[in-house]
């Protein structure tokens, strides 16, 4: 499996005055988390010639992923934040970069070679190596799982016209897209999500998943809709919420032979049932996620603890 995004380190204040820090950003914590469901995960990142990129390297190798990146030079990205009562974070972001440079071509040929290829957040929309993100997926499409988390960033995304455009031009290159409501609200606000969903799904993508905090969940293909009242727990905090949920998707429809050659047409005949159980062990991901403090993706084993075995009695998968 493919990731493709940026690897950055949480610098996060709490309510109570405390500090933490923590290796984040959307798509590394989607890469920890199809390592922890026992995939075999390649990264795709930039990080820079100091302590927080040893960091992340550090974090990556305990979790079994591979890293594919360019020379280290400069500053890694650092995301400064507050986590407030609600448990949500804001962040400010500092020495924000994408870009592979002359490695976007072995990029392109490591999609090519790939069961699943993954992007969102800023390495699909920051120029210039969001222009790498979308070959990659090109080269992937029909060979692979191709998956997409817009992960909007307001206070670093251009106007709302060109992040939509940018954004749009991903989703008809993806088979798979998740998105949060608040996502949705922001680059459509005259438009319902699920308006919103319904239109993503007519330019390509075979489901499209929209999570919304503690409210209802919807995943919809061509032939069914599903809605799920979000798990009630106690949040910690939302860091990494919506990247479980996207980890434990991918994975589900992995271990429902929905990767590589053919998987648009396999996610396309996913059964309602299918599509239910999908949805449940995305919440199930997300909710366990919200419990804990910082990026803290769930396992497979964790995710199965709380939405029990699939329906054929088949052990240890989640779809």
């Amino acid at each position: 499996m493919l990731v493709i995004g940026e690897a950055l380190v949480d610098v996060l204040q709490k309510p109570d005055g405390s500090v933490s820090a923590h290796t984040g950003g959307s798509p590394l914590n989607v890469a920890v988390g199809l390592a922890r469901c026992g995939g075999r995960v390649t990264f795709a990142t930039r990080l820079g010639d100091d302590d927080a990129a040893r960091m992340v390297l550090d974090a990556l190798q305990r979790e079994g992923v591979e890293v594919f990146t360019p020379p280290m030079t400069g500053a890694t990205t650092v995301a400064r934040g507050s986590v407030g009562s609600d448990g949500r974070a804001e962040y400010l972001f500092e020495s924000l970069t994408w870009d592979l440079g002359p490695a976007d071509d072995e990029l392109v040929e490591l999609a090519a070679g790939a069961l699943v290829v993954h992007s969102g957040s800023f390495a699909a929309s920051l120029d210039p190596g969001r222009f790498g993100v979308l070959n990659s997926m090109r080269k992937a499409r029909g060979r692979a799982l191709v998956t997409f988390d817009p992960n909007v960033r307001v206070d670093t995304a251009g106007t709302r016209e060109v992040e939509v455009e940018r954004i749009e031009e991903v989703v008809a290159l993806a088979d798979v897209v998740r998105a949060s409501d608040e996502d949705l609200e922001w680059l459509y606000p005259q438009s319902s999500a699920f308006e919103t969903a319904s239109r993503w799904l007519s330019m390509g993508p075979s489901l499209v998943v929209v999570t919304s905090g503690g409210s209802d969940a919807v995943a919809m293909t061509a032939e069914h809709v599903v809605v799920r009242a979000a798990r009630s727990v106690d949040v910690v905090d939302t860091v990494g919420a919506g990247d479980a949920v996207m980890a434990a998707v991918i994975s589900a429809l992995v271990d429902a032979g929905c990767g590589g050659v053919g998987a648009a047409e396999r996610v396309s005949a996913l059964s309602e049932a299918q599509v239910s159980r999908l949805l449940d062990v995305a919440l199930a991901a997300g909710a366990l996620a919200v419990e804990s403090e910082g990026a803290n993706i769930p396992s497979r084993e964790r995710i199965l603890d709380v939405v029990g075995p699939v329906a054929d009695g088949r052990e240890g998968v989640l779809l």
